[in-house]
């Protein structure tokens, strides 16, 4: 092979590098995109419920390993100890594309210390935490009170 084919060779190699460097995703860290909602029609809340449903939804498909829903102080806005909802995955969960707080996901289970959802607060702000194998992420909501059903 002769010097220039050689050089050619390894600009080539180099260019394709710096390609998939800068416009691909092969190098970039993962991330989850978390989308809250709160469902306030009429006649959406459960009998009895304190807040609207509330709706999670991810841009993708995600297996996760560990999910939980925190109280946040509002004045100091530091999140507290203790969660309101928290689901593990012993294994593999199925993959989901969103869920509705408290609801069951196929796959993941609450410790025994948290067994089921506490009911959330309306206009008091709570955050998601999920956790999909080694990519981890969050996002803050505040659920709302439920629109009265109209006669």
């Amino acid at each position: 092979m002769s010097r220039s084919t050689r050089n050619l060779l390894l600009f080539a190699l180099l260019l394709g590098a710096v390609y998939s460097y800068f416009f691909s995703d092969w190098f970039k860290t993962k991330s989850i995109r978390i989308f809250a909602q709160n469902r306030s029609l009429p006649g959406a809340a459960a009998e009895g419920a304190t807040t609207a449903p509330v709706t999670f939804a991810f841009e993708e498909p995600l297996s996760l390993t560990r999910l939980q829903v925190v109280k946040v102080d509002p004045q100091t806005k530091v999140k507290t100890a203790s969660a309101v909802w928290r689901l593990e995955s012993k294994t593999n969960s199925a993959p989901v594309r969103g869920f509705v707080y408290g609801s069951h996901i196929q796959g993941m289970s609450a410790p025994k210390e948290c067994p089921n959802a506490e009911p959330l607060l309306p206009n008091t702000p709570y955050v998601l935490v999920v956790d999909a194998g080694k990519v981890h992420s969050e996002v803050q909501f505040t659920p709302v009170a439920p629109e009265p059903d109209v006669q």
